[in-house]
């Protein structure tokens, strides 16, 4: 079993895993927002229960699935509940660590069927698709989304490139309810911003959660990004009226974005396929004289795409109040 599950994790091709890819569980957030959106007709349970923000973007048949916990993070798999579902396969999206042949190893064994894992990097995004389309047998869909990440990662390359070469933004991102987190540079959760800019936030220790990493206001004053960017539900609705926050010229200048998080933080969390439209929003945010594409267009496609939704103007709108 473990061969073949070792064979599965280098290859995706291996008859066993192909035959065996109907009924299939995601191991945490971020594979569970990739499989809702490349292959929901196979997924049979949930890692975590659906945002309310999310929630609208799917059919009653997935808000209605079983929560069964993840393996990484909170750690709270529940094994009773994921026996009840009968799956055939655990899939595993996200960062490469370098104990995850390990992890698979114990995760099959913790589970009792085979466990996978593909690099969903935000580069990699493209490949994994081909990769994940290979494993579920949906290989005409899988080059499809690869395609459309590849174009989308391309331009904002391209645009991200030229911006860096005349003057790059210097960024922040801020996490927390009082936005006292910060997503340092050089981590998984921040690759966006790395991407879009110079991410201020130089840390020597980095959280591997996805929550930030904890700073003073003292130090946010010292880096003086030219853009700050808040995470759904932090401090932004604070900052307007505040003295202490207007103390940096990006807050004076009104150079401050709340993220948008419908169906989920386009920039980080979880750091899934929805990091890329924070690809289509951020050089349009940042660049515009460079990113001569219209950006409710492009949203929309997105939309269309990764989630089977037609995104309506005024939804488009209101995701935009407080991020442009």
């Amino acid at each position: 079993m473990l061969r073949a599950i070792l064979f599965c994790f280098l290859f995706f091709q291996s008859a066993a895993c192909l035959a065996a890819s109907d009924r299939i569980v995601p191991s945490g957030p971020a594979a569970q927002a990739i499989l809702l959106a490349f292959a929901p007709e196979k997924v049979v349970a949930l890692s975590n229960a659906l945002p309310h923000e999310a929630a609208r973007f799917f059919p009653q048949r997935i808000r209605d699935l079983p929560v069964i916990g993840q393996f990484y993070g909170a750690a709270d798999l529940n094994l009773e509940e994921l026996a009840k579902t009968l799956p055939d396969m655990m899939i595993d999206l996200g960062e490469s660590k370098g104990t995850v042949f390990r992890d698979m190893e114990r995760l099959s064994a913790k589970v009792g069927i085979p466990a996978v894992h593909i690099d969903a990097g935000l580069k990699q995004t493209p490949d994994m698709f081909r990769r994940l389309g290979k494993l579920l047998g949906k290989e005409t869909e899988g080059e499809a989304f690869a395609r459309r990440a590849e174009k989308i990662y391309a331009r904002a390359e391209n645009i991200f490139r030229k911006a860096k070469a005349d003057k790059p933004k210097r960024l922040l991102y801020l996490l927390g309810q009082k936005g006292m987190n910060a997503a340092a540079k050089g981590g998984f959760h921040a690759q966006t911003v790395d991407m879009a800019g110079e991410n201020v936030a130089v840390m020597s220790d980095m959280s591997p959660r996805g929550f930030g990493d904890p700073v003073d206001f003292e130090r946010i004053l010292l880096w003086d990004p030219d853009v700050v960017l808040f995470a759904p539900h932090s401090a932004y609705d604070e900052v307007k009226d505040s003295d202490v926050w207007r103390q940096l010229s990006a807050v004076r200048n009104g150079k401050y974005y709340e993220i948008p998080s419908a169906p989920y933080n386009w920039i980080s969390f979880p750091p899934s396929v929805n990091r890329y439209l924070g690809l289509i929003w951020l050089p349009k945010l940042l660049y515009p004289e460079y990113a001569d594409y219209d950006l409710y267009a492009e949203v929309k496609e997105f939309y269309k795409t990764f989630y089977r939704y037609d995104l309506s103007r005024a939804e488009f709108d209101a995701m935009m109040k407080k991020a442009m």
